[in-house]
C-alpha cells in the first residue's frame, strides 16, 4: 500500500501481485506529528489479481509540516505505511523526543526490546556492534501511543542490554 499525493488530493493505492483478489479492511489516518489523529477512515478494499488500483481518495492540506498520512491493514495483509506531507527537513516533529525503552534478556544470545512513543518518532533505529546480530525489525517509525516488541539475536555472541544503540531522528543534535 502506498500513497500518491498531488496538491491537496491524496490517494491510497494497493498493488496485488497474487493470482487471486486481495480483499480486506484497513484504516487511513491523518496524523498530527506532535500526537493525535485528525481524521481516521476505515476502508474496505478489493483489488483484482495482478493489478494495482486506488482504494481511497481524500483531501489533505498542501505541505503541512505537522501532518502525515498513515495506513494500516486490519489483519496485517500488508505492511503499515506512511506519507509525510512535507519534506523531512521541514517536519514539525517533537524535537528531542525518543522512545521509552525496556530491555529483557530472554537468553544469553537473545534480547527483547520494548519500545513506546509519546509523539511521532521518525526513523527509530536499533543497532548492536556485534557482527551477525539479527533483528525482528531495526528501522521504523512509531506513532504516538504505539508499542513495539523487537527481538534481537546473535548465534555467535552473547548479548547484553548495554550492547544496544537506539536512535531516532527526533533526538538528533
Amino acid at each position: 500500500a502506498s500513497f500518491k499525493v498531488e496538491g491537496a488530493k491524496a490517494e491510497l493505492w494497493i498493488t496485488n501481485e497474487t493470482l487471486k483478489t486481495a480483499e480486506g479492511e484497513a484504516t487511513v489516518d491523518l496524523l498530527q506529528l506532535d500526537g493525535g489523529t485528525l481524521r481516521s477512515e476505515p476502508i474496505h478494499y478489493a483489488v483484482p489479481a495482478n493489478s494495482s488500483q486506488p482504494v481511497w481518495c481524500g483531501e489533505v492540506s498542501e505541505k503541512p509540516a505537522n501532518q502525515a498520512l498513515h495506513v494500516r491493514s486490519a489483519n496485517d495483509a500488508f505492511a503499515a505505511n506512511r506519507f509525510m506531507l512535507a519534506p523531512i527537513k521541514d517536519l514539525k516533529l517533537a524535537h528531542g523526543a525518543k522512545p521509552k525503552v525496556g530491555i529483557t534478556r530472554v537468553g544469553p544470545n537473545e534480547l527483547e526490546v520494548q519500545l513506546s512513543a509519546d509523539a511521532y518518532l521518525l526513523f527509530v533505529g536499533i543497532e548492536v556492534p556485534q557482527v551477525g546480530t539479527r533483528f525482528s525489525d531495526n528501522h521504523f517509525d512509531m506513532r504516538a501511543g504505539e508499542f513495539r516488541r523487537i527481538r534481537v539475536t546473535n548465534a555467535d555472541h552473547a548479548l547484553v542490554p548495554e550492547d544496544l544503540i537506539i536512535t531516532c531522528w527526533n533526538s538528533r543534535a
